[in-house]
């Protein structure tokens, strides 16, 4: 991506802040909890379910209880909706939680689970690898919705847990190399 890409990591960085602060301070208001759990099925494999089939982590569950504790964003960074146009692709974003980002990708004709399947499960973390980084958190994406196909328009929601910015940036570069003409984050 050309020069305007270092602006829009350094957004993209200032609004996951806001969303691993709360979390961090979570896993140390829940100190005997497991934190970034994938969910399982009885004989061990990844829970799966909707289009495309992904996983999902939860935030916290507390090992005593089983409770499944979740952060939502009480904070979002508020500003004006910015454009991004890297190469033939333009990137718009508009204020937004970390953990709950509506996407709207468009140009793309028909689509390709295959490639938001690849995306997220790279930043899942499919096999638990990740070691916890010094707030104790894992650097991993936590779901993605439902795919809603409209025209030459995908929809869906994504909670990027506490993946780095990259993630976002890696999910951009996939799209555009898929095809898209834009992409709306809000």
């Amino acid at each position: 991506m050309d020069q305007l890409a270092p602006q829009l990591h350094d957004l993209l960085s200032t609004v996951r802040a806001l969303y691993v602060l709360e979390l961090s301070e979570a896993v140390r208001n829940h100190p005997e909890s497991f934190v970034e759990p994938a969910l399982r099925t009885a004989d061990g494999t990844l829970a799966r379910e909707g289009t495309p089939p992904t996983p999902y982590r939860a935030d916290l569950i507390v090992k005593s209880t089983g409770e499944t504790v979740q952060i939502d964003s009480t904070r979002r960074l508020t500003f004006r909706d910015a454009a991004f146009d890297l190469n033939r692709f333009t990137v718009h974003i508009g204020s937004f939680f970390w953990d709950c980002a509506n996407v709207r990708v468009t140009g793309v004709t028909a689509l390709e689970q295959d490639l938001l399947t690849t995306w997220f499960e790279r930043w899942f973390d499919t096999e638990d690898e990740r070691e916890p980084d010094q707030t104790g958190l894992f650097g991993v994406v936590h779901s993605l919705s439902d795919v809603e196909v409209a025209g030459d328009a995908w929809m869906f929601q994504i909670d990027f847990g506490s993946a780095p910015a990259d993630a976002c940036t890696d999910l951009i570069a996939s799209l555009e190399s898929a095809g898209a003409s834009s992409l709306e984050v809000s």
